[in-house]
């Protein structure tokens, strides 16, 4: 039955570089595009040019389960069926023989099962994984190569720049024919789903041509470490993509009905249209794995999660407890308040999401002159020490004038001032956490986030409707992949502040995700009286539920 209905499927999700397996599609597709490669490869005068021969070493055997499973959420399929596969690849138990007598059974861990019908079809789904990220797979459980059955071949191409590119890939030369399996023919050639893959390289103008499952080529680089994707900058970004409408039943991931806590709900206060329910992040590059409630308390079992900052960290940690409460539906819950944290606790898994109201990181304190905000001080961050995974966030309130201004004077060191650059205060204050962040957080006991700069939309102008004041009346988000508006000026000095601490800080950089919706704010359905426009935060469900689908899509990466 799971095979039957895989088979249906699979042509809809498949890349055609795959032919292989899949129906209405012949292995000989690539058969044919190799020999089309390959012809000019012996010519005397032919233009420079490389081919690679790539054998996955142990494909099946490799195949790791908890990567399968994760891979098929990812993909989105059913709860249930995803249950049945991984029961099928676990459910199976070994022994060995020893001295004539049967030992215990013990699980396995990895592997698809030789002569199993699902098994092929999994491991097509494996290579999809594959020719969809390049770099995020060399960073995952999956195949490398095999040395000893994979060569190089080469046509016009120089002595000394073979002697570059043997000395880089570490493989041997091949000669023609061409051998797989045992057999040697010019043109017998496997794809992806057959554990082998090829590509040309133009080495006279480096252009990379890609033909079929070829694409696996820099994915298998990428494992052995020949191509770092940190070092090139080219690192899966979660970031760069755009909004997509999906009609699935499966948006969103929760509603006032599985989630009767929930804050932000613009419908149950009267906003009319639904469309900005159904809206996605596709990232242009990457995999955004579906999230999965129960697998996040499941890896945090025993640990403590928090957010630090001012309303929109609230607005991320309230789409949180929502998306976890609504994968554990029938698990008890606890939602407490002390001072300025709230705690929301499932007993059942003891885990805690908090949120600690702090909109600037710095101290703000009262002093006889008024309200001060020191700009080089923090004196109160013992409770961030104490947690697993914080989530830190400020710079909304620093924009603020007149009544919503919450301090009275800025200090650095000695000097107090009455005003200053609110960027360039902002800039100071920033500098004192990461440095406090630095100073007095283990970074291996503890995972630290910063909330990027969330973007407002109170000009139209920006997103090219001059007519519009602001969000009131925003029904779609504004298409493509980049924003048509000015840079952030609180995203710069974010990026700067947060890369200086490398890689004990990773940066949600939800800057530009959240310029493309102009649809997702609130607007006058932020309270059921409708007295003003909400142009800050965000309707729940809606955008924060993508911040925090890759900041899961993070920790599972981790």
């Amino acid at each position: 039955m799971l095979c039957h209905r895989l088979v249906d499927i699979l042509p809809n999700l498949i890349n055609q570089n795959q032919g292989a397996i899949i129906n209405d599609r012949s292995l000989a597709h690539n058969v044919l595009i190799l020999q089309d490669l390959i012809k000019g490869y012996k010519r005397k005068h032919s233009s420079s040019r490389c081919l690679m021969k790539i054998d996955l070493s142990k494909a099946y055997d490799s195949v790791d389960w908890d990567f399968l499973e994760n891979l098929l959420k990812a993909l989105r399929f059913p709860g249930r069926f995803i249950r049945w596969v991984m029961i099928c690849m676990r459910g199976s138990s070994y022994y060995l023989m020893m001295n004539g007598r049967l030992q215990d059974s013990f699980q396995g861990g990895k592997g698809l099962h030789q002569g199993d019908p699902i098994s092929p079809l999994l491991f097509v789904i494996v290579m999809e994984y594959l020719t969809r990220s390049l770099f995020q797979a060399a960073k995952d459980k999956g195949m490398v190569i095999n040395k000893n059955k994979s060569r190089i071949y080469f046509g016009g191409v120089s002595d000394p720049d073979k002697s570059i590119l043997l000395n880089l890939s570490q493989l041997a030369e091949g000669e023609f024919p061409l051998t797989y399996l045992d057999r040697k023919s010019s043109r017998d050639w496997v794809t992806v789903a057959a554990l082998a893959a090829s590509a040309i390289i133009s080495l006279s103008s480096m252009e990379y041509w890609w033909f079929g499952s070829m694409v696996v080529v820099l994915v298998i680089l990428s494992a052995m470490q020949l191509v770092s994707s940190e070092e090139n900058g080219q690192n899966c970004d979660f970031f760069e993509g755009s909004w997509v409408l999906d009609n699935s039943s499966s948006s969103p991931l929760y509603d006032e009905n599985s989630c009767p806590f929930i804050g932000f709900n613009c419908l149950k206060n009267g906003r009319p249209d639904k469309d900005y329910l159904k809206y996605i992040w596709k990232p242009k590059d990457c995999y955004l794995p579906r999230f999965d409630g129960r697998d996040m308390l499941e890896r945090n079992r025993g640990k403590k999660i928090m957010f630090v900052g001012d309303s929109l960290s609230n607005n991320m940690w309230q789409s949180l407890t929502c998306m976890l409460y609504t994968a554990v539906p029938n698990s008890k819950y606890n939602l407490t308040q002390s001072g300025w944290l709230h705690t929301f606790s499932f007993p059942e898994y003891d885990v805690s999401i908090m949120f600690q109201k702090n909109g600037f990181l710095v101290d703000l304190v009262q002093e006889k002159i008024g309200t001060v905000l020191k700009l080089d001080s923090i004196s109160y961050g013992k409770e961030w020490k104490k947690v697993d995974t914080v989530i830190f966030n400020t710079y909304h309130w620093w924009t603020h004038t007149g009544r919503t201004k919450t301090w009275d004077y800025f200090q650095v060191g000695d000097k107090i001032v009455k005003e200053m650059n609110r960027l360039l205060a902002f800039k100071i204050a920033l500098t004192t956490w990461a440095k406090w962040v630095d100073t007095n957080i283990d970074t291996s006991r503890t995972r630290v986030f910063f909330q990027g700069v969330s973007a407002v939309h109170i000009n139209g102008s920006e997103w090219g409707d001059p007519k519009a004041r602001n969000c009131q009346g925003q029904t779609q988000p504004v298409k493509g992949s980049e924003y048509p508006g000015p840079t952030h000026p609180g995203e710069v000095i974010v990026k700067n502040v947060t890369s200086s601490l490398g890689k004990k800080v990773y940066l949600l950089d939800i800057t530009l995700l959240t310029q493309l919706r102009k649809d997702g704010h609130p607007s006058l359905y932020g309270t059921i009286n409708k007295t003003s426009v909400d142009c800050s935060h965000w309707c729940l469900p809606g955008v924060p539920d993508v911040w925090n689908e890759i900041l899961y899509a993070v920790l599972l990466s981790s």
